[in-house]
């Protein structure tokens, strides 16, 4: 038996045969819980020739670019990241991984584009997923934005190999409630937007 590579929770059944195909009538039952080592959100992971820290997670209803306002259809997740790259040539994130959130109900949500390109006009220092990180860079702002179920009570940063969709790493997201940098110490359902 080999447990899946991507976390969740699985059930199977298996039932014997007899030399002759005949089939036992019992069945067996297997459940398996899959969980990656999980990171704390201020440790640094290592994959390869990158280093991707978590830097700060915000709780956003909305996001602006000019006069245009984007509401979530749950909330935003607004993750800031601080990438280095040590390869030998200028190369995108997206390369190499492929980003996610999951939630406590193991509800998954991708990037999503359009409000992180709002996002980033607000926060202009900030770079996406598909921009090429020069060799020897160390903490490049990254932002990434996803728009998550409204009662997500806790998220998790999946980190998958490109195109492989292989799980590398796992990273809890805190949100911040205020620009002093201050850790909010409830769950991600009840942190109030960034004062």
């Amino acid at each position: 038996m080999t447990a899946p590579n991507v976390p969740g929770e699985y059930e199977g059944h298996w039932q014997m045969e007899d030399p002759t195909g005949q089939s036992f009538p019992a069945t067996a039952f297997v459940s398996i819980v899959v969980q990656l080592p999980e990171a704390d959100m201020t440790a640094a992971v290592e994959l390869g020739d990158w280093v991707i820290k978590v830097v700060e997670v915000d709780r956003q209803e909305d996001v602006w670019r000019e006069s245009t306002q984007r509401y979530a259809e749950g909330v935003y997740a607004v993750v800031r990241l601080a990438v280095s790259h040590f390869g030998t040539r200028p190369e995108p994130l997206n390369e190499y991984f492929t980003f996610q959130v999951h939630d406590d109900q193991w509800r998954v949500a991708g990037l999503d584009g359009t409000a992180g390109h709002m996002a980033r006009w607000m926060a202009s220092q900030y770079a996406d997923e598909r921009f090429g990180i020069r060799p020897d860079t160390v903490d490049y702002p990254v932002m990434l934005v996803f728009d998550v179920p409204i009662d997500s009570e806790e998220l998790w940063l999946d980190i998958l190999s490109s195109p492989e969709g292989i799980t590398l790493a796992s990273v809890h997201l805190v949100p911040l409630v205020s620009k002093k940098d201050e850790i909010y110490d409830g769950s991600f359902i009840d942190a109030p937007p960034l004062d």
